[in-house]
């Protein structure tokens, strides 16, 4: 391993200087290790001389965790190995690089095809038992599949179908990791490094469960005429009792004004052509997705979503089948910050203090209560409010738009507020983006002092010359 692994950073890397906050940073140095023991020679070379490091994956993180601002950049984009399989009494585990993609990761797991370059007998052993067997997957599922296995670890991102399957550290054996001296080790210590933004060490690998993949994945989206009806029917869903082995696995919205910016993207992106046009009168969207073995199961769940759901309060719905179905759904609903994102771009344009306000929370009232309060306190301020997001525990997503940077700092006062009113009522806040650089300040502010304090003994204990990752949270 020469000096070649450690790259000055010129003009024609300058892409890698931003990821999608759009924060724009700089950096001395820049790497792209392929092996784990490649990324701790950076960096105990690094650390010989006091240089801070900041890490990267797939670039996909909305708090500018990724964003370096001096010292070196190491991108971990080229670390997309799978190690090994192993056979376990419920499924299996499949260890692998952090660098590779969510996308990725599904396209071996379908095809059941991995490059075993490398794999013990075991592992080889346990292969030839996995492509006999039915399918099993990696239920994880945030709606940027581009996402890198090690920012999922890092940002603890969680699933719009995390409702029937539970949240990421249930799908994590173990993680490794290299520490600020430049030591590889393991941990099942998931707790304390989940949602840690590489601030405590490098994520170079992880070991995932993998579970039996439902034979059945059935998708329903409803276009309703009325505000109120649609937050009601969303509500509700959730109550809806499982059958047999089928079970409702998300429930999502998509409020009105996020609409409006669904059609913006439409006029200028061709990644919605393929999804029927969607009417001007609709109020907005509810989306249920629902995993099982039976399709009369399924039909049984979808007939108690529709029970008392007249012709008259909808204006149409989608039914949609197996994967590909479901992946026309999740287009439509990620092209709501796709859109929010290249609006915020063009008026950061005129003033680049201008970033994105957004809200990654969850409360304890009802849908209704919050999506209302949400509207009226963004209204009473002046200001535009994009709402969609997770129903389960009330995890939206509220976006504010300012058109000026004395409404952006209107927004930042309005969104500390919805975040100390959900923490006082039992809430949580930070469940699932990270924090990173645009939203430290933000964190510092409602998150209490035990909370800081907590965080700093951490990062004194584990990182005491704070080269990894630094700028991010504190």
């Amino acid at each position: 391993m020469g000096k070649e692994l450690i790259q000055i950073l010129d003009g024609s890397k300058e892409e890698y200087l931003s990821d999608e906050s759009k924060l724009k940073g700089f950096a001395d140095s820049i790497s792209f290790p392929t092996t784990k023991e490649e990324a701790a020679e950076i960096v105990r070379r690094l650390s010989a001389d006091s240089v801070s490091i900041t890490v990267q994956g797939g670039k996909t993180g909305i708090c500018g965790a990724a964003v370096p601002f001096g010292g070196h950049l190491m991108n971990l984009s080229r670390m997309k190995k799978v190690e090994g399989l192993r056979k376990t009494e419920d499924g299996y585990t499949l260890k692998v690089q952090t660098g590779l993609l969510l996308s990725e990761l599904r396209k071996m797991l379908l095809t059941k095809s991995f490059n075993t370059a490398g794999w013990d007998r075991e592992s080889l052993a346990a292969l030839d038992a996995f492509q006999k067997d039915l399918a099993y997957f990696w239920p994880p599922d945030p709606t940027e599949t581009s996402a890198s296995i090690g920012g999922m670890i890092g940002t603890n991102a969680q699933s719009i179908t995390d409702y029937r399957y539970g949240r990421l550290k249930e799908h994590l054996e173990q993680i490794e990791l290299i520490d600020s001296r430049g030591d590889i080790f393991t941990t099942r210590d998931l707790d304390l490094y989940l949602g840690s933004e590489g601030m405590y060490g490098i994520f170079v690998g992880a070991t995932l469960r993998l579970i039996r993949k439902p034979l059945k994945m059935w998708g329903i989206c409803i276009f309703f005429k009325e505000e109120e009806r649609l937050l009601r029917f969303a509500e509700e869903a959730l109550t809806v009792p499982r059958e047999g082995t089928s079970s409702i696995a998300a429930v999502e919205y998509i409020g009105s004004k996020a609409l409006e910016y669904i059609r913006k993207l439409g006029q200028v992106s061709s990644k919605l052509n393929d999804l029927p046009d969607i009417d001007e009168k609709c109020r907005g969207i509810a989306y249920v997705e629902i995993h099982g073995d039976s399709q009369e199961e399924i039909m049984t769940i979808m007939e108690r979503l529709a029970a008392d759901l007249s012709e008259e309060e909808r204006i149409s719905s989608w039914v949609l089948f197996g994967e590909s179905g479901i992946e026309k759904v999740k287009i439509l609903r990620h092209s709501v910050p796709e859109s929010v994102n290249m609006t915020i771009k063009q008026r950061a344009m005129k003033d680049p203090r201008i970033t994105k306000l957004s809200t990654d929370l969850t409360t304890r009232n009802t849908l209704s209560e919050d999506v209302l309060r949400y509207r009226r306190d963004a209204e009473s301020e002046g200001l535009e409010a994009v709402i969609f997001g997770h129903v389960p525990e009330n995890r939206l997503h509220v976006n504010i738009i300012p058109n000026s940077y004395e409404e952006y700092e209107r927004g930042k006062r309005l969104v500390e507020a919805w975040y100390r009113r959900a923490l006082e009522s039992g809430g949580t806040a930070f469940r699932e983006h990270g924090i990173g650089k645009v939203k430290k300040s933000l964190f510092l502010s409602v998150m209490g002092e035990e909370a800081k304090k907590r965080i700093l003994e951490n990062k004194k204990s584990l990182d005491p010359q704070n080269l990894l990752n630094p700028g991010n949270m504190l």
